[in-house]
């Protein structure tokens, strides 16, 4: 019989309450979610690139009681009155998750026995705590599944596959309660939705009804469906496209991953072309981007990942001794001056840095990781991201106050099998405390610290602070008093902005700043969005068209003489006096300084 079966305790059993769901209430429902799912998605990859879909729905209950038979008097004992009675009269809302390009749960179903090794159906399904997994693949604790149960108010989902490796389409379901007795009888705390015996549901009738009541779009390719009915409150369209960019933009712009996200008549895809613009139109207030320059921050991310693309500009550091890697200025070599200089004038710099991998009983292996740099003098304290194979780490710091961006980016075999093995159950850190880490490789703690550490020791080598005239120096000592009169033209002269002559333009508000200017939107131009614009900039002259006498050596907008700062747009050319850009959010501005304070300054804004 297709329902719902709960294992009755055996004399002598423990009784236990799952607990793995602490581990998991670090983010959000809705980032638990993505995060694991796109995780093991990414992990059984068959293609270059996968696509994942969430589809946010309802339903009536009384057209899905077969998918929830012979639970309801299981969770009547396991929920509180109030999420009973919402489970008993419905709907049921539901949020069901497609990947493709993926392999599918393939492997042993364990229908007649317990498999050895490494099945992902009858890992998934059948055992808790531990993992399988290896080499680049994200997930090590096997607790990560326990986020889907916690996101629904029942604590249960339903898996459908179809496997690769025999094209079977094989449904299940799961549900994580607690012990509980019922008709005196005692259950243990974890029900499966199946046949008889357990084993997996492959009726083609029972499978069609499936996928069309809970929106499925699944036909015959291979891969995996989730769903979660009685969806957490938490957990919407917005919630979901803004934990996608937060923790997968990195795969979205390299091109390995794409997104769909859909609620009846509304849909977004996140690709590697729509991504930015997608990021710039979210309100990020209450998130972990709250503070992030956002168009700043993409921008310098999309540079990463095109430097990736040409090894040639990735730098490859000398470590030496890769058993006991260190690095030092040595390491840089002849080079070090110039790449000193590039990124001290906000250029990006890239390197690769070898270290050896040893597992203990194992062969040793050379592998490496890569690191993005980039210089932003504004800057308060720095943004880093930390990623491997794909997945973001969001809880390693290094840098701190120095005013810089950086990346780090571990996508080889043994690199990601090595940091994969010291991660927390969450995926937030690299721990040399995670249990067994140290027991799997020879000099484990220093070859973690060593990596962890690289980032700080590259930027301190490179951010070397520059040499200032300081005119106030031994002033107490040495000094020639001036006149008031000269006192008030010095402090004229420096402190008085050049005038802006605005441009007729309906769609921009144009203000002046010391030494320059800064663009926004007027009322009417909120409502155009998106706009694609060219500004022009130039010295007043006293006959003639100014902008047919600019010359470079006036300014040059593309050098980095110029201070430029901007929000919620793409600048598409920044070269000579002009500036083209992309304006694809309302708090959109430009700001531009570094102009010689003493000429006035004409702008011409020109929508394209």
């Amino acid at each position: 019989m297709i329902a719902w079966h709960f294992r009755e305790l055996s004399q002598g059993e423990p009784e236990r309450d799952p607990r793995e769901s602490e581990f998991f209430r670090l983010t959000s429902p809705a980032e638990a979610v993505v995060r694991e799912f796109i995780q093991n998605a990414l992990d059984a990859k068959r293609s270059n690139k996968v696509i994942v879909r969430f589809t946010l729905g309802h339903i009536d209950k009384n057209n899905v009681e077969l998918f929830f038979n012979e639970l309801d008097r299981h969770l009547k004992y396991c929920l509180d009155e109030k999420a009973f009675n919402e489970y008993h009269k419905g709907p049921v809302s539901f949020l069901t998750i497609e990947d493709f390009g993926t392999t599918g749960l393939d492997g042993e179903t364990g229908d007649n026995n317990r498999p050895q090794g490494r099945h992902n159906f009858y890992n998934f399904w059948w055992c808790e705590g531990i993992s399988k997994k290896k080499e680049k693949e994200a997930g090590r604790w096997g607790l990560g599944k326990t986020t889907f149960h916690i996101v629904s108010k029942i604590r249960s989902f339903w898996g459908l596959t179809v496997r690769c490796d025999d094209n079977r389409e094989l449904l299940m379901g799961k549900s994580l309660l607690k012990t509980h007795r019922l008709n005196g009888k005692t259950f243990h705390y974890d029900g499966y939705f199946t046949e008889d015996n357990y084993r997996p549901i492959d009726d083609k009738e029972v499978i069609k009804k499936f996928k069309e009541n809970f929106a499925l779009t699944r036909k015959t390719e291979y891969g995996f469906s989730l769903v979660i009915p009685f969806l957490n409150e938490e957990i919407d369209f917005t919630s979901i496209e803004k934990a996608v960019i937060m923790h997968w933009v990195y795969a979205i712009m390299k091109g390995m991953l794409e997104v769909e996200i859909k609620e009846k008549n509304r849909k977004i895809c996140l690709t590697h072309d729509t991504i930015m613009k997608e990021a710039y139109s979210q309100n990020w207030e209450e998130t972990p981007w709250k503070e992030v320059d956002v168009n700043e921050f993409l921008q310098f991310l999309y540079e990463a990942v095109e430097v990736s693309k040409t090894n040639n500009k990735v730098y490859e550091l000398d470590t030496t001794n890769y058993d006991e890697p260190e690095i030092s200025e040595t390491s840089v070599g002849e080079k070090l001056s110039e790449l000193r200089d590039s990124f001290n004038s906000s250029s990006m710099v890239a390197f690769r840095v070898f270290v050896n991998i040893e597992p203990i009983g194992g062969s040793p292996s050379k592998t490496y990781f890569d690191i993005y740099l980039k210089k932003y003098q504004h800057l308060k304290e720095s943004k880093e991201m930390y990623i491997r194979s794909g997945i973001m780490i969001p809880g390693i710091r290094t840098i701190k106050s120095r005013p810089v961006y950086s990346l780090f980016s571990a996508e080889d075999t043994s690199i990601a099998s090595f940091l994969g093995d010291s991660e927390t159950p969450s995926h937030s850190e690299w721990n040399e405390r995670t249990e067994g880490f140290k027991d799997r490789y020879k000099h484990a703690v220093r070859t973690l610290r060593f990596i962890k550490n690289s980032v700080s020791k590259i930027v301190s080598i490179l951010d070397q602070t520059p040499t200032l005239i300081q005119e106030d120096f031994l002033k107490e000592v040495f000094y020639v008093p001036i006149t008031q009169d000269e006192e008030e033209s010095e402090k004229t002269k420096t402190e008085t902005p050049n005038p802006v002559i605005p441009p007729n333009s309906p769609l921009f508000d144009i203000r002046e700043v010391k030494g320059g200017f800064k663009l926004s939107l007027s009322k009417d131009g909120v409502k155009k969005i998106p706009i694609k614009a060219r500004i022009s900039v130039a010295y007043d002259v006293r006959r003639g068209n100014p902008f047919k006498q600019y010359d470079v050596r006036d300014f040059d907008l593309g050098s980095n003489a110029m201070t430029i700062l901007y929000n919620g747009c793409r600048i598409n050319r920044k070269e000579k006096n002009v500036v083209e850009l992309e304006v694809l959010s309302e708090n959109f501005y430009l700001e531009i300084r570094g102009f010689d304070v003493n000429r006035d300054l004409v702008l011409s804004v020109v929508e394209i």
